[in-house]
């Protein structure tokens, strides 16, 4: 019985370390690994094509790929180099503390133009004097620029990576067309046994860092995902329509729609404005039209009412006053037609005058029959040379001012006269 114990005992354990070796066999190995992120600092990171720019966009990628690889496995050490300016500069050596990895990333400064054939022989030195010389070795390149090396060049590079067992991953952005056929045959000289990767990822609405998440650069190789050459972020679209996410391809159909109506409702509105502003220049103009015929047509009126008044005035002055000496006409004596027609409105005003203070001395005459002739005389010289009077008599009459100079000179000529006779009478009576 002891030694059937013994066996079942031996039987079990073995069963538990086969099983145990089993579960190993099928889980995925994550060996340790020593990774050199290589940023393209180069002037042609200032484009605003990527959100926010470039430069962020590439550090912001940097951050992620960081973070996924000291998840991976607590061990994995990272450095950050780059790759333009004088010469490529090491901005902080192979180490697996986060802050200061980060604090690399964001102290690169952008200068020239960049130098991958160079950088990629610094980051091989680099991983050759690495500490634990067991683990794998990676370099992440992010190429925003134009590539000027010759093809032949990276070509033979690649060769030497891949004999040094250096896998490399590419992230393309920026110059993706132009780059795409240097940087494939390069990926295809470097990989082997599909280590190695390729990911552009062309301007658009996206963030570089939320597009690599789901590439192998950042998953790893264990990935569902891990063809060697893919081109993301391109399917996000401004239409909407090659988004693999139905949701999020209507999400941004409904926004590019509501911009569009936002963009017409803004466009009638402006073709609104400009046609009221229109209608309201061509009203005004009708008005001030309007305004000016009225104006045009009442001083016709005003005119043709002056010389009515004139003539009635003319007729009236010689019907009653029939002994009224007029004035003899005016000789043409190199006299212009201006002057003559001053001329004649002199003597109208001055008979119009006239026949109102007539009119005006027979009224206030008219009951007291017994006044003498002086007394009247000196009663019409007063009234004239009254402004009230003249004023409250002449002032509704159209055309008529009693300021002009030239009623004020008949006024005084004729107040002159009716003292003239009334001296001239005094003294007929006095010789009497």
């Amino acid at each position: 019985n002891r030694n059937r114990n013994t066996h079942q005992r031996t039987s079990l354990s073995s069963h538990g370390i086969c099983f145990s070796l089993l579960l190993l066999i099928h889980q995925p190995i994550i060996m340790v690994e020593s990774t050199i992120i290589l940023l393209d600092n180069s002037e042609w990171m200032r484009n605003g094509d990527y959100i926010p720019t470039r430069m962020l966009a590439q550090q912001d990628a940097a951050d992620t790929i960081c973070y996924a690889k000291s998840e991976q496995h607590p061990q994995n050490t990272l450095a950050v180099m780059s790759s333009a300016g004088s010469s490529p500069e090491v901005q902080i050596p192979l180490t697996s503390a986060q802050d200061g990895l980060l604090n690399a990333i964001r102290s690169v400064k952008l200068s020239g133009k960049c130098d991958l054939a160079t950088s990629l022989r610094v980051a091989q030195l680099v991983l050759r004097n690495r500490e634990n010389k067991a683990g794998g070795q990676r370099i992440v390149i992010f190429v925003g620029s134009p590539v000027e090396e010759d093809s032949k060049q990276l070509i033979r590079l690649a060769k030497q990576l891949k004999k040094s067992n250096i896998a490399c991953d590419v992230v393309s952005f920026g110059e993706v067309e132009q780059n795409a056929q240097i940087l494939t045959e390069f990926i295809e000289a470097v990989n082997k046994s599909g280590n190695s990767h390729l990911v552009a990822v062309p301007a658009g609405p996206h963030l570089l860092s939320d597009v690599l998440i789901s590439t192998p650069i950042v998953m790893g190789e264990n990935s569902s995902d891990s063809s060697t050459t893919s081109t993301v972020g391109g399917g996000m679209s401004m239409g909407g329509g090659d988004v693999e996410d139905p949701m999020i391809a209507e999400a941004i159909r409904a926004s590019l729609m509501t911009h569009a109506q936002e963009a017409t409702t803004t466009g009638n509105d402006a073709t609104t404005a400009a046609t009221d502003a229109t209608d309201t220049d061509v009203a005004m103009l009708g008005e001030e039209d309007d305004e000016e015929a009225l104006l045009q047509h009442a001083l016709m009126m005003s005119m043709q009412a002056e010389d009515s008044c004139s003539g009635n005035t003319t007729k009236a002055a010689a019907v009653s006053t029939p002994a009224t000496p007029t004035p003899a006409p005016a000789t043409e004596t190199g006299s212009t037609a201006a002057q003559e027609e001053e001329d004649d409105e002199e003597e109208a005003l001055r008979l119009a005058l006239q026949m109102s203070m007539a009119d005006g001395g027979a009224g206030e005459t008219s009951e007291p029959a017994a006044t003498p002739m002086d007394t009247e005389d000196d009663d019409v010289a007063a009234m004239m040379a009254d402004p009230e009077f003249l004023q409250s008599l002449y002032g509704d009459l159209p055309g008529v001012d009693l300021t002009d100079s030239r009623i004020q000179d008949v006024l005084s000529q004729v107040t002159q006269e009716e003292e003239e006779e009334g001296s001239g009478d005094a003294e007929e009576e006095k010789k009497e």
